[in-house]
């Protein structure tokens, strides 16, 4: 009886073990599987930070691209500033964004070389995003070399218009002086052909012309007389002097040979056939008439 009690306790104390053993099994696999999923969940989240950061460098490479396309220097020339400020705003942006894409890529790198994890195909795309960011380094670099190149050639253009317009506005002035200076010797010349070519008539019967003390006795314009009286004329035009009258007499001083004194339909009319003879004695011409 004893001895059956014994053993009872024997089997008694086995199974109080046994069961004392599985919760402390059963914690293990339990941490071990937290421990896992953990470890599955940071994973993914750094794969997709790397593609991320994948995705964002690729985009601004494409941007960058499409601003290249849009960028014409050939829209440069003369002195079309606004066009100049433009387009060196947008090779400066360029060259920003190509550093900004370089530090991204960069990080990305080191934190691929930080992981344990190995993605073939991530560094593939890692070194496609290298190379096409050297292409886009050496197409802005082109661009900043014609675009300064242009830059210069504007500022040489600038120089020589302003030169010339200043030179234009020397010119100009000069110009301007000679013919004011042209203008006063015209004039000067015209006053003195129009003075050279005043000459003064007069015609009307002996008591006129002795009234206005244009004739005295047998002496004619030698005392005072009345200069009103007389018609001016310029005797580069006037070559014909009609008289109204039957009869008429030159009483000034003329030579014979530069004149004639016709009827036309009954009354005298005189014919200056040699103005510059005819002027050159006297510049008074008195006619009298009946």
């Amino acid at each position: 009886m004893i001895r059956t009690t014994g053993i009872t306790l024997f089997l008694l104390a086995i199974l109080l073990c046994g069961c004392n053993s599985v919760p402390s099994d059963y914690e293990v696999i339990k941490a071990q599987n937290d421990s896992l999923r953990q470890a599955k969940e940071l994973m993914e989240q750094e794969v997709n930070g790397f593609f991320e950061s994948v995705n964002s460098i690729q985009q601004s490479i494409d941007k960058m691209k499409q601003m290249e396309g849009v960028i014409d220097l050939e829209q440069i020339g003369g002195e079309q500033n606004d066009a100049l400020t433009k387009i060196n705003r947008d090779v400066a942006y360029l060259g920003q964004m190509l550093q900004r894409n370089r530090q991204e890529l960069q990080q990305l790198q080191e934190s691929i070389s930080r992981s344990r994890l190995n993605i073939k195909q991530l560094e593939q795309t890692v070194a496609s995003l290298n190379k096409q960011l050297g292409s886009q380094s050496q197409t802005i670099q082109t661009l900043r070399s014609e675009l300064d190149s242009r830059t210069a050639l504007i500022a040489q253009m600038s120089d020589t218009i302003r030169t010339q317009s200043d030179l234009i506005l020397e010119l100009s002035a000069t110009s301007d002086q000679q013919q004011q200076t042209i203008t006063e010797q015209e004039s000067t010349i015209t006053a003195h052909e129009q003075t050279i070519s005043t000459a003064w008539y007069v015609f009307g019967t002996r008591k006129e012309l002795k009234d206005q003390g244009i004739v005295a006795g047998k002496s004619v314009l030698q005392n005072d007389f009345n200069k009103d009286y007389f018609v001016k004329i310029d005797t580069r035009k006037t070559n014909l002097i009609p008289l109204y009258s039957t009869r008429a007499k030159i009483l000034s001083t003329h030579p014979t040979t530069s004149y004639q004194l016709q009827k036309i339909d009954g009354n005298y009319v005189l014919q200056i056939t040699d103005a510059e003879q005819f002027w050159s004695i006297s510049k008074y011409l008195v006619i009298e008439v009946d």
